[in-house]
């Protein structure tokens, strides 16, 4: 009897297991200016091209990042519930623009550096590590302004 029961409950509790991977992307910041990354609480949130900030503060995870630093997003991800919504917004600001303006301001005038839209398949791509500015594997990636656009106003800003 005790082996039955034991048999039963192991079965229960592979059937209830199911593995998932889970990964936390990075930004690395390879900029001479910190940057505030702002990030929706849910991984489903899904925006297009023309979409600006909305809502209240409080609904964004904000991670600050320092120059030339390498930051974890500290928001886990699971891989199969980011397959299923397909995308993360991420919306890049500089640090000190962030602190300066009121959250209404930086909605309303959309005081924004880009937005990466990456799907979970980009960001495995990149080997978890997502690169302000832009690193070349992201050219084809969904990010606004275009990938030179960004490039060109980080050499001006650095400049």
């Amino acid at each position: 009897m005790k082996k039955y029961i034991f048999f039963l409950l192991l079965l229960f509790c592979i059937s209830c297991h199911e593995p998932k991977e889970i990964f936390e992307p990075h930004v690395k910041n390879n900029t001479n200016y910190s940057i505030a990354i702002l990030i929706g609480h849910e991984s489903r949130y899904k925006y297009v091209k023309d979409t600006i900030l909305y809502g209240d503060f409080e609904q964004y995870v904000i991670e600050l990042i320092k120059p030339n630093e390498n930051s974890s997003l500290y928001y886990t991800l699971i891989n199969k519930e980011l397959s299923q919504t397909d995308t993360l917004s991420l919306f890049i600001t500089n640090e000190d623009l962030f602190y300066s303006n009121s959250w209404n301001d930086i909605c309303e005038k959309y005081l924004i550096l880009c937005r990466y839209d990456l799907s979970g398949r980009d960001i495995q791509h990149l080997n978890y590590i997502i690169s302000y500015p832009p690193s070349p594997e992201m050219r084809t990636m969904h990010i606004y302004p275009s990938y030179d656009e960004i490039l060109e106003r980080c050499e001006n800003k650095e400049n």
